[in-house]
Order: C-alpha cells, then sequence, then structure tokens
C-alpha cells in the first residue's frame, strides 16, 4: 500500500512504484547515484513475511559481523603493505591492491546488513538512505572482485608466457589506470543501466532482511540473474583460459628444460677434461639454472593466486546459483559465503604469498623499521619519529 510522508527524507529523490505509477513518499534533496529513473519499493511492506527464523537471522547476523571485522582488517594490511614497501609495488600488485579495495568495500557494506538489517523486523526511516546506498555498492564491488581476479590471471599469464620487454610495453602507467578504471566502470555501469531501465528495484528487501533489490518487482529474478550471469561466468571464464595457458607453456616449458639438462650432462662427460674446455660447459648450465630459480620464483606467486582465484570463485558460486535459480529460501545462508570472500584473501596472503607474510608481520608487529625496501611514504613516517 503506498504512503506520502510529509517530512523531507534527505539524499533521496521522489520514488514512484513501478506497477501502479503513485507515490510512495516524496522528498527534496537526492541522492545523485540512486535519483531519477531508480525505482524504490516501500520499506516496510506490510504484507510481505520473512522466509527465515528470527534465530536463522541472528546467526548470519553475527556471522557476517566476524567476518567483515576480519576483511576490514586484513584488506587495511594489504593495503598498508602495498603502500609502505616498495617490493610490493609491483604490476601486479596493482590489481590485488584493487582487489583489496573492492573487498574493504564489500565488508564495509557488510557492516550494516549484519549489525542494523537482519535482525530487525522492519527498517527505521532514518536508515533509508544507508540501505539504498548499500543496496547500489553491494553488487558492483562483488563485480570489481571478479573482474580483479580475472586481470591479475591476465596479468600473470603475460608475464610468464611473454618475453619481458613485450610484457612491459603492455604494462605501463599510462595503461593500468585505464585498466583498473574499466574494472571499476563495468560493474557501476551495468548495475546502473540495468535499474534506469527498470529491471530491478533497491529497496529493503523484507523476506532476506536486506538491502538488496525488491523481491516482490516482477523483474527481480531477471536483474539477479543478469548480474549473477554477467559478472560471474565472464570473470571466470577469463581466469580458467588464463591459467590453462600457463599450465600449458609450463609443462612445455620444464619438458624442455629437462632435455637440455640432459643434453649438458651428456657434453660434460663426453667432453675434454681439460678445464679450459669444461668450464663454458658448466658455466652454460648454471646461468641455466640461475635463470630457472628466478623462473620458479614468479611460478610460486602464479600458484599462490591462483589458489587465491580458486577461492575467490567458489566462495561466491553458491549464491550466484541461487540467484539464477531462484532459490530464495537458501540465499541469505549463501550471503555468508559471499562475504567471507572478502575476508579470506588477505589470510591467504598471509599465509603462502613470499613477498606479502614478511611485510604484513612486521605490520602486525609494529616493527615498521624492519619493513624491506621502504617507500618514500614509510621512510617520511619513519623520520618524523624520530
Amino acid at each position: 500500500m503506498a504512503w506520502h510522508n510529509t517530512t523531507a527524507l534527505p539524499l533521496v529523490s521522489d520514488v514512484f512504484d513501478s506497477s501502479n505509477s503513485t507515490v510512495l513518499y516524496n522528498s527534496t534533496t537526492t541522492l545523485p547515484l540512486l535519483a531519477g529513473p531508480f525505482n524504490i519499493t516501500n520499506w516496510q511492506d506490510s504484507n510481505s513475511t520473512s522466509q527465515y527464523t528470527y534465530g536463522g537471522r541472528v546467526f548470519v547476523s553475527i556471522s557476517v559481523l566476524i567476518i567483515s571485522l576480519i576483511g576490514i582488517t586484513g584488506n587495511a594490511i594489504v593495503l598498508m603493505a602495498v603502500a609502505l614497501s616498495c617490493r610490493l609495488q609491483t604490476i601486479t600488485n596493482v590489481f590485488v591492491a584493487n582487489l583489496s579495495v573492492a573487498d574493504l568495500l564489500m565488508c564495509l557494506c557488510a557492516l550494516p546488513n549484519a549489525v542494523i538489517v537482519l535482525i530487525r523486523s522492519s527498517l527505521p526511516p532514518s536508515l533509508e538512505n544507508l540501505c539504498l546506498t548499500v543496496a547500489f555498492l553491494s553488487p558492483i564491488a562483488a563485480g570489481v572482485m571478479m573482474f580483479s581476479i580475472a586481470a591479475i590471471a591476465v596479468n600473470r599469464m603475460l608475464l610468464i608466457t611473454k618475453h619481458a620487454t613485450a610484457y612491459k610495453k603492455i604494462y605501463t602507467a599510462c595503461t593500468l589506470i585505464p585498466m583498473v578504471v574499466i574494472i571499476w566502470l563495468a560493474p557501476i555501469m551495468l548495475t546502473t543501466i540495468l535499474l534506469a531501465t527498470g529491471v530491478g528495484r533497491l529497496s529493503y528487501n523484507i523476506n532476506f532482511h536486506m538491502c538488496l533489490d525488491d523481491n516482490e518487482n516482477p523483474t527481480s529474478g531477471l536483474y539477479k540473474f543478469l548480474l549473477a550471469g554477467i559478472l560471474y561466468p565472464g570473470p571466470l571464464t577469463i581466469t580458467l583460459i588464463c591459467y590453462g595457458i600457463i599450465y600449458v607453456f609450463l609443462w612445455r616449458h620444464f619438458k624442455k628444460e629437462r632435455r637440455v639438462c640432459s643434453s649438458v650432462r651428456i657434453l660434460t662427460t663426453t667432453s675434454s677434461p681439460e678445464p679450459n674446455q669444461a668450464e663454458p660447459i658448466f658455466s652454460i648450465a648454471t646461468d641455466k639454472l640461475r635463470k630457472e630459480r628466478i623462473h620458479k620464483h614468479q611460478i610460486q606467486i602464479t600458484k599462490n593466486l591462483f589458489i587465491v582465484s580458486c577461492v575467490c570463485f567458489l566462495l561466491p558460486l553458491p549464491n550466484c546459483v541461487f540467484l539464477m535459480l531462484g532459490l530464495d529460501n537458501l540465499f541469505l545462508y549463501g550471503v555468508i559465503f559471499l562475504f567471507a570472500n572478502s575476508a579470506v584473501n588477505p589470510l591467504l596472503y598471509g599465509a603462502r604469498h613470499p613477498m606479502f607474510k614478511d611485510i604484513m608481520l612486521c605490520i602486525l608487529r609494529h616493527r615498521w623499521a624492519d619493513i624491506p625496501e621502504p617507500s618514500r611514504l614509510l621512510k617520511a613516517l619513519l623520520s618524523r619519529g624520530k
């Protein structure tokens, strides 16, 4: 049932129900991202009933709260590590840092849902604007996470399979900035276009007790299907193709290396025992082993990032399936895995990444002077502290 509020609500535009074009409420101020063609449903629909028990919502709320706090702390440490050490200021870590920013945004969006929304039976009017913002930013943050993982996979593929000169020509300061902008722009444009064309409607969802889209809107299913169907399978396909190419390349590379090493051993045993003749052979073998060690270092980093990619795509998988199949009775529990995705990544960096691990430990122990290859920012902070 439509209602009219005579008190102006800040940051919300005049809103119309798309089904009957009646005014739900009026406002004097507009929120740029959510105004105009965006349709927003009534916050407190007395005819709607929740599909979940209060105990179930409390369990999800506590789980999401804990995950969000871990994710905010962990991703903040990852960003600090990149900012404070030149060792981590690599091309790949531009996308890693971008992923951490998206994870941080996702955790910040999760907090209002966990603390305020999930355990309440209705949304207070004072929180309407916050809920709208969370409902708009959540799919954008999830999309940026997926596209960042795909960008990391493409980066590792080019680093492993291409010559260093070609790699540096592709990734320059002039190309990295547009790449990051595109990663953010793609999910922003998708979400904006869907809402602007009437596909989906931002709201406090009384069924899920979350800031999402209006589940009673006729286009709600299409909105969820398009978001899950575009933001998930595309980046997943790119990631799988890239790591598949890396696997085939490395398999051929090490197969060739084994043949070369066997040839060197045979040549060494059949060559003249005189030192001046044997020395070039050992020099070639030593040079190859040195290059192989450097290559293995990059391979180890690629393996760790592949594990991060697997976790990033596996954890949101239940929710994407629930959204695309319309399994609303399971959606709320899948939210736990969706938000856990943002908290797991920093833990994986700290446990497995050879460069992140040491620097993150220094930050946790407040041993700022022990951070290797300090950046200008860290040097300036240390100089001020003296």
